[in-house]
């Protein structure tokens, strides 16, 4: 009876401190319900940040092929050349996947454009007020 005791305690003991050690984990983007697989009205997009490992260099932090996007401000903005993403020159630091290119509002809000589409029908796509501008080096 003892032992059996013993035993469960030991077994929870151990499950325990299994249980309590924090594991690894990677951010990811979660669909939002009910649109993973829906039509979008429009083809472009606005470019999403997310955030890398710790490290020295774009790659050592984000992995094997990434580089760093230059940007005004004090973040490190880091896009993947591999991947065929495209830094874009206006010194905000986002890029576009390939197909589309970098472009922003007024308020100089980059917005990723369909390479086939114009800057004022991909303004018209958004209803984005004052239209868009490319996005050329400030």
């Amino acid at each position: 009876m003892l032992f059996k005791t013993t035993a469960s305690v030991a077994l929870l003991a151990c499950a325990a401190h299994v249980a309590a050690e924090p594991k690894p984990y990677r951010l990811a983007m979660m669909p939002v319900l009910g649109q993973s697989l829906a039509r979008r009205n429009t083809n472009g997009y606005q470019p999403e940040l997310s955030q890398c490992n710790d490290g020295s260099t774009c790659s050592e932090a984000c992995g094997s092929g990434y580089a760093e996007c230059p940007s005004s401000g004090k973040e490190t903005h880091c896009y993947n050349p591999g991947a065929n993403q495209n830094c874009c020159a206006d010194g905000s630091g986002n890029s576009c996947d390939a197909g589309y290119y970098c472009t922003h509002d007024h308020a100089l809000k980059t917005w990723c454009c369909p390479e086939n589409m114009d800057l004022a029908a991909c303004a018209a796509a958004y209803s984005v007020v004052g239209g868009l501008e490319s996005a050329t080096p400030t």
